[in-house]
């Protein structure tokens, strides 16, 4: 070893132990998830991306939540004129409300599930009742976590508190998972003798 050498020390911060790791749930999902949201009244004037196109508060806050529980790919939104949309679909803007005349079918959404390939799929719904009730007649596995949770305004609440709560947990986590480093100087194992 060369005298004066510097090494980096690391310190864990959040060691597992051996309890910690057996509390861990030993099972997993077999079943993908995906979450659907309902689109939103206001628009673009302008063909955009989904994801863009809808402008209304509800739908931001609806879309800023799903994609803080899943990836983009796993996330759809339940258009009232052109049924599941990706988040990247360019659309057209429409005038066109769920239950309308013209709009969706469940019919037309079941045949763009199974197209999807995820009508197996577990579904968490994020909209109103007309949305979750459409999205229920099509999937069998159908969380819904804003039922019972009031009018649009409770819902935006509920919504942003739980990515507040989730967004504080992922801060703590990252502060406590840091790994710091410091220079420590090593020191010879044994004295050389020069002869």
């Amino acid at each position: 070893m060369r005298r004066g050498a510097v090494f980096h020390h690391v310190v864990l911060l959040r060691p597992q132990s051996a309890d910690q790791l057996n509390a861990m749930p030993q099972t997993r999902k077999t079943q993908k998830q995906i979450v659907i949201i309902s689109c939103s009244k206001k628009k673009l004037a302008r063909p955009a991306p989904a994801r863009e196109l809808y402008t209304g508060a509800y739908f931001k806050t609806l879309l800023g939540y799903a994609l803080s529980i899943a990836a983009a790919e796993d996330v759809f939104i339940l258009s009232a004129k052109y049924g599941l949309v990706r988040l990247e679909n360019r659309i057209r803007p429409y005038d066109l409300m769920m239950g309308e005349a013209g709009s969706i079918e469940i019919r037309t959404l079941k045949r763009q599930a199974k197209r999807l390939g995820i009508v197996s799929h577990g579904v968490i719904a994020l909209g109103g009742k007309l949305y979750t009730g459409m999205i229920r007649k099509v999937w069998e596995s159908v969380e819904a976590p804003l039922e019972g949770k009031g009018g649009l305004f409770q819902q935006r609440a509920w919504l942003i508190g739980q990515m507040y709560k989730a967004d504080q947990k992922r801060h703590k986590d990252q502060e406590r998972d840091k790994i710091v480093t410091r220079p420590i100087k090593a020191r010879p194992l044994h004295k050389r003798e020069d002869k």
